[in-house]
C-alpha cells in the first residue's frame, strides 16, 4: 500500500510509504556495506486476523513464500521483493495510469 493506497486503511498506506522511502534512503547509506531489501507482500492467506487465512483473493501463503524465496535467491537479488500479485501497484502508478489501478483496488 505504499504506492497505491486502499481507502480503508489511510494510517496503514502512510505507514507503508513511510518504511518504503526509509528502505530507499538507507539503502542508499549503506550502499557497497551492506544489502537492503525491502518486501511489498500482498494480502496473503495468515492468521493475522480472523478470516484472513481462508480469505478468497489472497495469496495463500505457500505460494507467497515460494514465489518471494525465488525473488530473494535471483542474482543480482532486487532492492524490492514484489510478487507478481503487486505489481501492477508500482507499475501503474509509475506509467500514470494510477487513477486506474487505485479505482481497481478500492473497488475490490
Amino acid at each position: 500500500m505504499a504506492y497505491l493506497p486502499l481507502i480503508q486503511a489511510p494510517t496503514y498506506n502512510a505507514t507503508e510509504a513511510a518504511l518504503h522511502s526509509y528502505t530507499v534512503a538507507l539503502r542508499a547509506v549503506l550502499k557497497g556495506k551492506v544489502e537492503v531489501i525491502k518486501p511489498a507482500p500482498p494480502v496473503v492467506q495468515t492468521g493475522l486476523t480472523p478470516g484472513q487465512e481462508t480469505r478468497e483473493g489472497f495469496l495463500p501463503l505457500d505460494a507467497f513464500a515460494d514465489e518471494a524465496l525465488a525473488l530473494l535467491t535471483a542474482e543480482p537479488t532486487p532492492a524490492e521483493v514484489m510478487v507478481e500479485r503487486v505489481l501492477f501497484q508500482r507499475i501503474d502508478g509509475e506509467e500514470g495510469r494510477l487513477d486506474t489501478a487505485f479505482a481497481t483496488l478500492n473497488e475490490l
